[in-house]
């Protein structure tokens, strides 16, 4: 794909992916109140957390398709950002695509997979006369431990925390190195991405970044996007005391050199033989 091909298609899908952005954050702020950290808390046991969520077994599928489809939304401006790096540079692994579409897709599964694995257990709990002769708390954990998708609850966490946070950081990383993001909003896409594993409340801070990306798609920022986004090249940020790169010049048609103009009486290799002879003998006896 050339130059222009690839501007023709960061223009035709910068809105798409700007309002998949700003979807991504409303999304997830929606979902907050109704979370299952607020309203579940930090249960101390089984028994609590059976209890609570069966309590609030409504709203706890609420946030959870909530927060589904702000990483599902994620998904769009991340790929667009990580295609637009990519072709401007050869340097970014084009293979690792995958990575960057698979990450927000196992996170945004999390949520309904737990759901989906707690409820039941919740269920019987409630159920009158169910556990009879086993101690509360011990009845209470083998129904959470009897659950086939807690295994899969914890396989797809490890491999959708790991696969996001490479995601975000790989992106925002090469974005910054071809000069489509600023070194600040590049530096804070990184750690925003690695600090998510360590601290939950991160996440919404990565939202609201990506929020600002769609502005950076739309061109809505305060001073302009980066050049390197115009140019559909790599303009990386000079290093201090370094005047800033400019874009090269479009390919021109012209041809660089000196031309001579060639008189009608220059010998023409196409002229029949006879021709070329009697114009040497001109030019001898003259």
């Amino acid at each position: 794909m050339n130059r222009a091909q690839s501007l023709g298609w960061e223009r035709r899908w910068a809105l798409p992916a700007a309002l998949a952005a700003f979807a991504a954050a409303i999304l997830f702020i929606a979902s907050t109140p109704i979370s299952a950290a607020n309203l579940l808390g930090s249960p101390d046991n089984e028994v609590e957390l059976l209890r609570e969520f069966y309590e609030n077994r409504s709203d706890l599928l609420l946030a959870a398709i909530l927060h589904a489809a702000a990483f599902l939304a994620f998904t769009l401006p991340l790929y667009y950002l990580f295609r637009a790096a990519s072709t401007r540079s050869q340097s970014v692994r084009r293979g690792l695509v995958g990575v960057v579409i698979a990450g927000p897709i196992f996170i945004a599964a999390l949520d309904l997979i737990l759901w989906f694995a707690i409820d039941p257990a919740a269920k019987d709990f409630a159920t009158p006369g169910g556990g009879a002769g086993v101690p509360i708390g011990e009845y209470a954990k083998d129904l959470v431990e009897d659950q086939s998708l807690i295994g899969v609850y914890q396989g797809v966490g490890l491999a959708g925390a790991i696969g996001f946070t490479f995601a975000v950081v790989y992106t925002s990383l090469w974005a910054m190195r071809v000069g489509l993001l600023t070194r600040f909003v590049g530096t804070l896409g990184m750690a925003l991405g690695v600090a998510q594993l360590l601290i939950q409340f991160t996440v919404a801070g990565l939202m609201l970044w990506m929020a600002w990306l769609g502005l950076i798609f739309i061109n809505r920022v305060p001073g302009g996007r980066p050049p390197a986004w115009a140019a559909g090249e790599a303009i990386p940020w000079p290093k201090a005391g370094e005047p800033p790169a400019e874009p090269s010049e479009p390919a021109s048609d012209t041809v660089d050199g000196e031309a001579t103009e060639v008189g009608a009486d220059a010998e023409n290799p196409n002229a029949p033989r006879r021709e070329r002879a009697k114009r040497r003998k001109r030019k001898r006896r003259r």
